[in-house]
């Protein structure tokens, strides 16, 4: 439930980002969304290694 909860949360903060993000130019808007892309796991990494064991 804590990751579901965690990525809708994050998935709301990066939409609200959207209509900033539309104003770059796109070579930066797709490494801006590669970063965003792989910053959820950052937070939720500890939560799934437990989760492994």
């Amino acid at each position: 439930m804590a990751i579901v909860l965690g990525l809708i949360i994050y998935g709301g903060l990066v939409a609200g980002l959207s209509t900033h993000l539309a104003m770059l130019p796109q070579w930066l808007q797709a490494v801006v969304y590669l970063i965003l892309g792989v910053a959820w796991l950052l937070p939720l990494k500890p939560l799934l290694v437990w989760m492994n064991r």
